[in-house]
């Protein structure tokens, strides 16, 4: 039998394949709204400094839908949503936002 090596402080070893594989499509739907948030940022001043640019707005409407449907996710599994269906809320909150983001691009543009 082969021994892990366990790490004292609980902290992953990021380099490791394996460390990666093992991380669950809820820690992904958070990297990527936290991921979103800091995006929101920048594209918020540049849409201030350039307001009729239709790619920023098209950017910014991207990024608020998709941040945005993500935190409803989180809402729905605060509430008692079952945590078995995370991955069919994290493709639904996906597909909710593509549907936007592609209506808003062709209003946009």
């Amino acid at each position: 039998m082969q021994e892990t090596a366990t790490n004292p402080l609980g902290t992953r070893e990021i380099g490791r394949l394996q460390t990666w594989r093992a991380t669950t499509p809820g820690m992904w739907a958070w990297l990527a709204q936290r991921l979103a948030a800091i995006a929101l940022i920048p594209l918020v001043f540049v849409h201030i400094s350039y307001p009729y640019k239709v790619v920023t707005q098209f950017l910014l409407v991207m990024a608020i839908a998709f941040h945005g449907l993500l935190g409803i996710r989180v809402l729905l599994i605060d509430i008692g949503v079952n945590v078995r269906r995370e991955k069919m809320l994290i493709a639904l909150a996906a597909v909710v936002a593509l549907v936007f983001v592609l209506v808003m691009g062709r209003r946009l543009l």
